[in-house]
């Protein structure tokens, strides 16, 4: 069965550099945006860019792929669920950095647009339905060492990223 991995977590908690890590392809709603409208966000096309997301993930695991990336925030339970499908199951890599963290390095990269939306999502940032029977640091991942090293701004020292998989997709496959 296919696998879709989505990435949890605040911008800034480090997603996509996990995600590219990995070696899977990896579908991207903010550079789907970029690709078509040219900016970060546009109200109005966002029901076209989570659209053209599913289609992405789809065609990916037709053309042969076992598993593909999501990297997108997926910050509450009824975002994870709307890639609830029977095509696929669901794992989780959950990247839980807190807000100061996500912000300070938002703010190390000139980045003042998103500090609003980090603080917003923070807000109704829900971990409800990821099962971590897997929530081991994974060693063997080069990505891992730097935070592991400086874990400022972690609420769970040292584990950092977790690996789970969804409720839901355990109960039902």
């Amino acid at each position: 069965m296919s696998n879709l991995i989505l990435m949890v977590g605040l911008p800034y908690s480090g997603k996509s550099t996990i995600a590219r890590s990995f070696k899977h392809p990896i579908v991207c709603p903010n550079q789907i945006r970029i690709a078509l409208h040219g900016q970060r966000y546009e109200p109005l096309a966002e029901p076209m860019v989570w659209a053209m997301a599913k289609v992405f993930v789809r065609s990916l695991f037709l053309a042969g792929h076992d598993q593909v990336v999501l990297d997108a925030c997926s910050v509450t339970s009824s975002r994870r669920d709307d890639w609830i499908d029977e095509a696929w199951t669901r794992s989780y890599v959950v990247c839980d950095v807190s807000k100061i963290a996500c912000m300070t390095r938002a703010q190390n990269n000139n980045d003042s647009y998103i500090l609003p939306i980090i603080d917003r999502m923070a807000t109704y940032l829900e971990f409800d339905g990821i099962l971590y029977g897997d929530s081991s640091i994974d060693s063997e991942n080069p990505w891992m060492v730097d935070h592991i090293e400086s874990p400022d701004g972690t609420k769970r020292n040292p584990q950092i990223y977790h690996k789970g998989r969804a409720e839901s997709d355990a109960i039902s496959h």
